[in-house]
């Protein structure tokens, strides 16, 4: 008992910074798949020291972001319209054309032949280049996920492994992230789901490390609304013994973007 005092006493003596009380407070809000209410928040930003009309001030330059958005959104269809009204007829006649340059195309493809680029495969993999410290990233019953920095023919990139505590072998995943910063492992302990911050996008993988696919990508149009910068995953919602991930959207809406088949 004495020892769990000092551990509680030590909890309410440690201080956070500005930045890291709203990176915990972002993560906490990851973890609940209930949306919040004005009257939440501003509980909870009184508890922080926030003031109501900080709050309201904040949540105007929300909206008007998200409006914005939205409006980019709808700036980016009425141009997509007009180019397919105005700029196909210019492809199809380019198309008819195409069989003129095919010979010339040819001659360049087979005097200068493309690169081929070297992709990390899929399942186990011996590390052949230089490979950093690994890093917990997720962990769970059924595995754990790292990930490391790599630097192939000079080319710095974030690489995947998954280890898999019911077989106790360990996956590389197929792709070269470039600054992986979560992850999420699925109840059923099936699927993996990744997060790059550089690029925006959420990948999802098996936790044999097979099926990866990218699902999602931040600031992406899904169904009628844009998915939010930053992490957009909002967690896993298995159904009849299937995986499903949600992403959250600038409305608040939770949608789905992986459903395992």
């Amino acid at each position: 008992m004495a020892v769990e005092q000092q551990h509680q006493s030590a909890e309410v003596k440690r201080r956070y910074s500005p930045e890291e009380a709203g990176e915990i407070l972002k993560l906490a809000a990851g973890l609940q798949d209930d949306s919040f209410s004005v009257e939440q928040l501003q509980g909870i930003a009184r508890e922080a020291g926030v003031s109501d009309e900080q709050l309201h001030r904040a949540i105007e330059q929300y909206e008007q972001q998200k409006r914005r958005l939205l409006e980019r959104r709808r700036e980016r269809r009425r141009r997509l319209k007009v180019f397919l009204l105005v700029g196909m007829p210019l492809i199809i006649a380019v198309g008819m054309c195409f069989p003129l340059f095919r010979t010339s195309e040819q001659v360049s493809t087979d005097t200068y032949p493309a690169a081929v680029v070297p992709f990390p495969p899929t399942g186990e993999h011996k590390f052949s280049s230089v490979e950093g410290e690994s890093k917990l990233l997720a962990s769970s019953e059924t595995c754990k996920v790292y990930k490391s920095s790599v630097v192939d023919n000079h080319a710095p990139y974030e690489q995947a492994r998954i280890h898999n505590l019911r077989s106790n072998e360990s996956f590389v995943v197929g792709h070269q992230f470039k600054k992986l910063t979560f992850a999420s492992i699925s109840p059923t302990g099936k699927h993996v789901a990744f997060y790059d911050e550089a690029t925006g996008e959420v990948w999802v993988a098996a936790t044999n490390g097979s099926g990866l696919q990218r699902v999602a990508r931040g600031s992406e149009i899904i169904g009628d609304d844009i998915l939010i910068s930053g992490n957009p995953i909002a967690g896993w919602s298995p159904e009849g013994g299937r995986d499903r991930l949600k992403a959250r959207t600038l409305g608040g809406d939770d949608v789905l973007v992986f459903v395992e088949e």
